[in-house]
């Protein structure tokens, strides 16, 4: 697997999908989760693990719910143990997503070049908000005003 996003990509993206989730425990476990792949494996060699990793939790989380394994909190262990964890669907499937070159996908709608709606609605195709710190807890407001430039 080439490296399509790098890891902080993957973690900013992780850490704003915790809004996604419906229970405390289960935004504890991601941040978990998110801190274990991000604190414990910072050598190169485990960089593609770790953004399979990545890739797989933003998978669950855009889904709304975590599934096992990280629906627990993170094992101890090595790297590669905790990737063992993950389905083969998730491993395979994490490939393919690549936002930079605009495919976008989900278990419910598989690699797609349809964009979410967010990014389809904002006049600069998304890349205001994509830049946009995302707050812990809540969510932000964005209120864009237009005119014709004409005037």
């Amino acid at each position: 697997m080439s490296s399509m996003c790098d890891s902080g990509d993957l973690i900013y993206t992780a850490r704003s999908l915790i809004t996604n989730l419906k229970s405390y425990s289960e935004k504890q476990n991601a941040l978990r989760w998110i801190r274990k792949i991000n604190v414990a494996y910072k050598s190169p060699e485990n960089e593609i693990l770790k953004q399979d990793l990545l890739k797989a939790l933003i998978n669950k989380m855009e889904e709304g719910e975590l599934v096992h394994p990280f629906n627990e909190a993170p094992p101890d262990g090595s790297i590669k143990a905790l990737y063992q964890l993950i389905d083969e669907e998730d491993k395979t499937f994490s490939d393919y997503i690549d936002p930079s070159k605009g495919l976008w996908a989900n278990k419910n709608r598989p690699l797609s070049p349809k964009r979410p709606m967010l990014y389809k609605l904002s006049p600069d195709g998304g890349a205001f908000l994509s830049s946009q710190p995302l707050p812990e807890q809540g969510v932000y407001c964005y209120i864009a005003t237009c005119w014709p430039q004409n005037n």
